[in-house]
């Protein structure tokens, strides 16, 4: 115990006794203290002793009770919401954005309005199973949803809001056996030459600038969102500077929206072929004439304004990942599903293919590691096939 003197021209000379008690519940030590006009003595000590620790058990037992009420009026959704609010200012726009879509899925897969303080470690395990195994999510996907219930659950112990997640950290995805289609799609994330031109024809018949789009991403390898946030400034002669990229759940014009690549080696820098540079220049040509002409000849077109994107509408705004999906939605070759980012597989098979060094390719499609490259892409072209034949027909015995 302390004692402060304590002067004041209304009540005179006082003191104040003060004590630290440790609550083993929350692992803190709590200060009490009391201001009386007794001066010190040990008798009087004494007295503040059993004061002050009455009032330790007090204030304690009524944080106790306070905090038991919140628990158990918390829902599940407003703790992940805590969570993403607690985390936001830690990661990136997107990232934020990926977990309030992850934070939808766990609500719409445990039962409406539970409450926190009812969520078990086997409600948890059995509604992330069947995600994977009757609703046919992907591993990958319904991976990174259990990733995120256990992370709300570390956010839950951090705010002491329980005490013990052991068992919830514990909870494994049991892999189920792929499907035959799900067998084939995996396999079929990329096309052929043959392929390739016959999709690339298909969408400039559509969409000119959309297709002459998809021929750049197959031949740079770059993330949809990546190419769609080049400026006129990332140009460095025969060479590329990839440096950003678009967040999509920001509007146009919010400064946030031009930000950093998906981790520290996407920033990079990648030499380009002729026909790239030739899609490049296509490009800021054709901005330049909407913005003088318009779309149609000798029509002005106020509505464009040059903010050094290359990539963009008629407003001059960078294209949204999201239309190009849209754009590109149903569309399909030989059975496989048409997206963006097929023509980054699409390049990187071809590079492969061409035994080009698996780290070069990491490096210029902006992998952090060698492994990622050779555990997403390990399907065998047409061209390997053969000449995997033409090894084996000349190998002597």
């Amino acid at each position: 115990m302390w004692i402060e003197k304590v002067v004041s021209t209304k009540k005179g000379v006082r003191y104040k006794y003060s004590e630290r008690f440790y609550d083993k519940e929350s692992g803190k030590n709590v200060k009490v203290s009391k201001t009386v006009a007794k001066k010190p003595t040990k008798q009087v000590e004494k007295q503040m002793t059993i004061i002050l620790r009455d009032l330790f058990y007090e204030k304690t037992t009524a944080e106790k009770e306070k905090k038991a009420k919140l628990i158990a009026s918390l829902t599940f959704e407003q703790v992940g919401t805590q969570w993403i609010d607690t985390v936001s200012e830690q990661v990136k726009p997107s990232t934020k954005y990926y977990y309030q879509n992850y934070l939808r899925v766990m609500l719409r897969i445990l039962p409406d309005g539970l409450m926190f303080k009812d969520l078990t470690p086997v409600m948890m395990e059995r509604a992330i199973n069947n995600m994977h195994h009757k609703q046919k999510y992907s591993q990958g996907y319904t991976q990174q949803i259990l990733s995120a219930f256990k992370a709300v659950m570390e956010h839950a112990k951090s705010a002491g809001y329980i005490d013990n997640i052991a068992d919830f950290k514990v909870i494994t995805l049991k892999r189920r056996k792929m499907t035959q289609q799900e067998l084939e799609r995996k396999n079929n994330k990329f096309l052929d030459r043959d392929e390739l031109k016959e999709c690339l024809a298909l969408i400039g018949k559509k969409n000119e600038r959309l297709g002459l789009m998809m021929e750049f991403l197959s031949r740079t390898g770059l993330r949809c969102g990546e190419m769609v946030a080049l400026r006129r400034q990332d140009i460095n002669g025969s060479a590329l500077d990839v440096h950003h990229t678009l967040i999509e759940s920001l509007p146009d014009g919010d400064p946030d929206k031009l930000s950093t690549p998906k981790n520290d080696s996407s920033y990079r820098t990648i030499d380009l072929d002729n026909r790239s540079k030739a899609i490049l220049q296509w490009f800021i040509t054709d901005d330049k004439r909407m913005e003088r002409w318009g779309l149609k000849k000798n029509q002005l077109c106020p509505m464009y304004k040059d903010r050094g994107f290359i990539f963009t509408t008629r407003t001059g705004q960078p294209y949204s990942v999201r239309y190009i999906d849209n754009e590109l939605r149903g569309m399909t070759i030989n059975g496989k599903k048409i997206t963006p980012h097929i023509f980054r597989h699409t390049h990187i098979s071809m590079l492969m293919a061409s035994h080009v060094p698996i780290k070069a390719i990491s490096q210029r499609v902006g992998h952090s590691n060698a492994s990622t490259t050779l555990r997403v892409y390990t399907h065998v072209t047409e061209e390997m096939r053969d000449e995997l034949k033409t090894v084996l027909n000349s190998t002597a015995i």
